[in-house]
C-alpha cells in the first residue's frame, strides 16, 4: 500500500497527492493552484520517518485558511 493524503482544493476538488507531488501554479502540479500569490513550485509532499509532511518550497503555505 502506497502512503497517500487527500486534500481538498479552495475550488472543492478533491486531490490523492503521494511522495513527491508538487502543489503549487504549475500546469504539471499534483494539485494546481490558480492563485497569483502562491509559486510554480510552492509545497512538496514528503515522506519522513513513515509519515506524509507537506514542505514550503516557496514562502509560507496555510492549511485551512
Amino acid at each position: 500500500m502506497r502512503a497517500s493524503a487527500r486534500l481538498r482544493g479552495p475550488d472543492g476538488r478533491w486531490f490523492e497527492l503521494v511522495h513527491g507531488d508538487v502543489i503549487g501554479r504549475l500546469v504539471s502540479a499534483a494539485m494546481p493552484l490558480d492563485d497569483a500569490r502562491v509559486s510554480e513550485a510552492h509545497a512538496m509532499v514528503s515522506l519522513r520517518e513513515g509519515e506524509l509532511r507537506l514542505i514550503a518550497l516557496r514562502g509560507l503555505f496555510a492549511v485551512d485558511g
